[in-house]
């Protein structure tokens, strides 16, 4: 009887995990990771507006008319200074227009911060 119940008692025991391995258990690795999105680089234009090299275009209007940055402006201090940023790379056309002055239009390929000073003419 005694070994019957020595029998049963291990039995009991390892029905109920006595001897299961108790480590801890690795996470699996995702198969198919998402992938952490890479930061698109941007760029700032800035530069001058004049009417020769002495005298600045204060209130000078910059605008991006087409391409990706389509729509962003810059009004130019009192120093003609005017500055464009978070631009992304690419070509795009630049139009600096002045009351008194003739528009200027020009094409920009923007591939790094640029300075870029312009003189307008009256």
């Amino acid at each position: 009887m005694k070994q019957l119940l020595i029998a049963m008692l291990c039995a009991f025991t390892i029905a109920c995990g006595a001897n299961k391995d108790t480590s801890p258990i690795s996470p699996t690795p995702n198969p198919n990771p998402t992938p952490t999105p890479t930061p698109t680089p941007t760029y700032t234009l800035n530069g001058r507006i004049t009417e020769n090299p002495f005298t600045p275009v204060p209130g000078a209007t910059v605008a991006i008319t087409d391409g990706m940055n389509a729509g962003k402006t810059q009004t130019a201090d009192p120093l003609g200074a005017y500055r464009l940023t978070d631009l992304a790379a690419g070509t795009f056309t630049l139009k600096v227009s002045a009351t008194g002055y003739q528009t200027k239009t020009m094409s920009v390929d923007l591939a790094h911060d640029m300075t870029m000073d312009v003189t307008l003419a009256k």
